[in-house]
């Protein structure tokens, strides 16, 4: 005997289990990227959500749109030129995974047009970051976009050459110590670009943040404890000192590390420290020395010429010598 209660349960969860797989499958086509990459998803769009914002109604800005927008899982600065879904794109409309478009036109430069994109959660310990761009020519170009930090943006994270009118996937890795809120620059030279989409990837969340400091509190020489006030320290020395002293090093933050110290050759050189910070970020400094001179006439005796004709008779050997001076006199 079937039970038909069993049956008729059987069929309703399998239409429910469908309906999930079916969702699911919708979600990932939705998704720019779906990837087995390990880490935490900062922001990852193709704009489509973007579009919907009220902060960019109908999708469509203008040329010289420039202000900060507050969208999905980030803040957004346009500068200059870049315009969201205008026109004047090759592939406009031949897509549904990238529908939508930022073009940075080619009369624009590195600081008159550009991106900013600070994601609203704070990088741990690097990341990545993935871009989808094409341009508008199937010529090859080198240097032609730039992934940057902006507070250091003529540094470019990443550069991009010979991407071509295709649906180029660009993928790079973000430097452990690059921790924080941060904000990141995307902007062209020598030719039009079009980015599709992007995703910002950190690689932990909730972790402790590495420490990036690599500052030097001080040096002691031979008991004299001299303050590191900048990149190079000067330490005076008395005007008998032949010889380039120890220097022990001692960083500000306890986390950081003196990796190395290198002596001078001689006086006249420089002792070399290197300060390690927790997230591996270097730091060098400069120990340079300064031989102090006598304040006043220095007599130089040498024992070897005296003889029994002197004042000092040696008649065994000196182990205490006791000079006596009068008032006012220096020795």
């Amino acid at each position: 005997m079937y039970n038909p209660i069993s049956i008729n349960n059987f069929f309703i969860m399998k239409r429910i289990i469908t309906k999930i797989l079916a969702t699911l499958g919708f979600i990932c086509l939705a998704l720019p990227f779906v990837n087995a990459q390990t880490g935490t998803v900062l922001l990852n769009t193709n704009f489509e959500d973007w579009k919907q914002s009220a902060e960019l109604p109908g999708g469509i800005v203008t040329d010289q749109a420039n202000g900060t927008y507050n969208l999905p899982d980030t803040k957004l600065t346009i500068q200059g030129r870049p315009t969201f879904n205008n026109a004047s794109m090759p592939n406009a409309g031949t897509s549904t995974e990238y529908p939508n478009y930022f073009r940075f036109g080619s009369d624009g430069t590195a600081t008159n047009q550009y991106l900013e994109i600070t994601p609203d959660e704070p990088f741990v310990n690097g990341g990545r970051i993935t871009v989808v761009v094409s341009t508008n020519s199937s010529a090859s170009a080198t240097n032609i976009f730039y992934v940057a930090d902006a507070s250091s943006w003529d540094t470019p994270l990443e550069t991009f050459n010979q991407i071509g009118q295709a649906f180029t996937t660009k993928t790079f890795d973000l430097p452990a110590y690059y921790s924080g809120t941060k904000t990141i620059r995307l902007y062209r030279l020598n030719t039009t670009v079009f980015l599709h989409a992007i995703k910002i990837e950190t690689n932990a969340s909730g972790g402790p943040i590495l420490s990036s400091d690599a500052t030097l509190k001080s040096i002691n020489v031979r008991g004299i404890v001299v303050a590191a006030g900048s990149d190079v320290i000067t330490v005076d020395l008395p005007y008998t000192a032949t010889e380039v002293p120890t220097l022990v090093a001692t960083p500000n933050d306890s986390k950081a590390t003196v990796t190395k110290i290198t002596d001078a050759a001689n006086l006249t050189g420089a002792t070399g420290i290197e300060v390690t910070a927790e997230d591996g970020t270097t730091k060098d400094y400069s120990v340079i020395f300064n031989v102090l001179q006598p304040t006043g006439p220095v007599t130089t005796w040498n024992f070897t010429d005296f003889d029994t004709n002197s004042s000092i008779t040696a008649t065994e050997t000196i182990n205490c010598l006791t000079i006596a001076a009068t008032p006012g006199a220096t020795v």
